[in-house]
Formats: C-alpha cells, sequence, structure tokens
C-alpha cells in the first residue's frame, strides 16, 4: 500500500519538521527500500502495489521499478482500501495474501516470509506498530469485519482489530512490532534503534538534519 510521493501531499506531519520536499524524499526512499526487500520474496509470491496520490501509470511504474504489478486504491478510508485491496486480490484467485505499508523502514523479507508462511496455519497475520497501529495484515479470505468501525489513525487500531479477530473466532498471529514514521517523534525513536538495515534512509536524514541524530540518544525503546 504505497502513496506516489508529492511535496506538500505525502508525510504531511513529518513535513512539519524537515519541510514538505523532505519529506517527500523520505517517504520515497523508505518505500523504496521495501520494495526492494518486496523483490526477494521467493516464487510463487506474486507483488503488487496498491497505489494512490497519483493517476500517471508510467510515474508510479518509474517510482516503483519493475517487478509489480500497480493497481489503484479504492476507497474513502484506510479500512475501505484495504478491504477493497484484498477483495480484488481473493477475486483473482490468490490463496492467501498480505497487505503491508510503505512507511515501516524494517519490514524485510524475512518478515514477508514469516506472514505468509503463517497463514499455514492461522487465518490472521498481524504486525503491530509502536503507534496502536498496525503495518501489516493477512488473510486467507475477505472478512470484512475487521475493517469496519475502526478508529483509523487512532491508537485503539490494532486493539480493536484483535477484538474483531476474536469475536469472529479467527485463528491470529503476531509479528514482532516495528516502528512506522509518521511524525518527528516517530523518527527520533526510529533513529535511536540499533541494527536496522535502512542505511540509504539513514544516511540521507543524516545529511539534511544530522542533529536529528544527537537528540535520538535521548529516546529510549
Amino acid at each position: 500500500m504505497a502513496r506516489y510521493p508529492r511535496a506538500g501531499d505525502t508525510k504531511t506531519r513529518l513535513a512539519v519538521a524537515l519541510g514538505p520536499n523532505q519529506a517527500a524524499d523520505f517517504y520515497s526512499i523508505c518505500a523504496r527500500t521495501i520494495f526492494c526487500e518486496m523483490r526477494q520474496a521467493p516464487a510463487p509470491v506474486t507483488k503488487y502495489i496498491f497505489f494512490t496520490g497519483s493517476s500517471n501509470l508510467n510515474k508510479v511504474g518509474q517510482w516503483t521499478g519493475d517487478g509489480f504489478g500497480l493497481l489503484p486504491q479504492a476507497g474513502k478510508d484506510l479500512g475501505s482500501r484495504l478491504a477493497n485491496s484484498f477483495s480484488k486480490l481473493f477475486s483473482a484467485g490468490i490463496s492467501k495474501a498480505v497487505l503491508i505499508a510503505s512507511d515501516v523502514p524494517d519490514i524485510s523479507v524475512t518478515i514477508i516470509d514469516e506472514a505468509v508462511s503463517a497463514l499455514e496455519s492461522h487465518d490472521i497475520v498481524l504486525g503491530p506498530a509502536h503507534d496502536g497501529g498496525y503495518y501489516l495484515i493477512g488473510m486467507k479470505k475477505l472478512t470484512k469485519a475487521l475493517f469496519t468501525g475502526i478508529n483509523w489513525g487512532s491508537e485503539e487500531v490494532l486493539q480493536q482489530t484483535l477484538i474483531r479477530a476474536a469475536k469472529s473466532n479467527l485463528s491470529l498471529y503476531l509479528l514482532p512490532t516495528l516502528i512506522d514514521i509518521d511524525s518527528i517523534e516517530d523518527l527520533r525513536l526510529w533513529l535511536a534503534m540499533a541494527g536496522t538495515k535502512a542505511l540509504e534512509l539513514r544516511e540521507y536524514v543524516r545529511n539534511i538534519n544530522p542533529d536529528l541524530f544527537c537528540s535520538a540518544v535521548d529516546y529510549q525503546i
């Protein structure tokens, strides 16, 4: 699930601190880092990018690079966009589907493989985000109850989803918790972590604002 990066329309909360051009560039690098991890997922995994933010398929394709089917997102809120994306995949005959965010730098092919494998024995896979949401959701058939009546954008998203999964008697597998970066506080928290793989993204931040690395030591994981 990705947004074509455009200054002033991408990562607006982060742009308050970094500036609109830098926030858009930051997101673009972050998403492309995840695209590279997606490419490493072995066959028979088929990779799609559900995009928004542009109607120009050529521009989107140039940004994402080769190896992906490109499909526009459809829906008024995140829940409907997720549900519609799953519906489109299952209608095409796909038996297991995993949707991932594009603003979580530490998403890796290992996590993607773990999510796909977990669907062999579980109904639902969720990747918790540090802010109370989730960065990944996987399932074998569309369960609309997981996408309706959720306070999207709040810290209650994961908990509300867990409750709905339990009420639907769905077996659940939880992945490691990761940081999604929406704000400068999220960025500082991520910079304070050791062992992350997104070196290009870290170097970009160091070049545009090295002081963020100094302030990151004050944050505890």
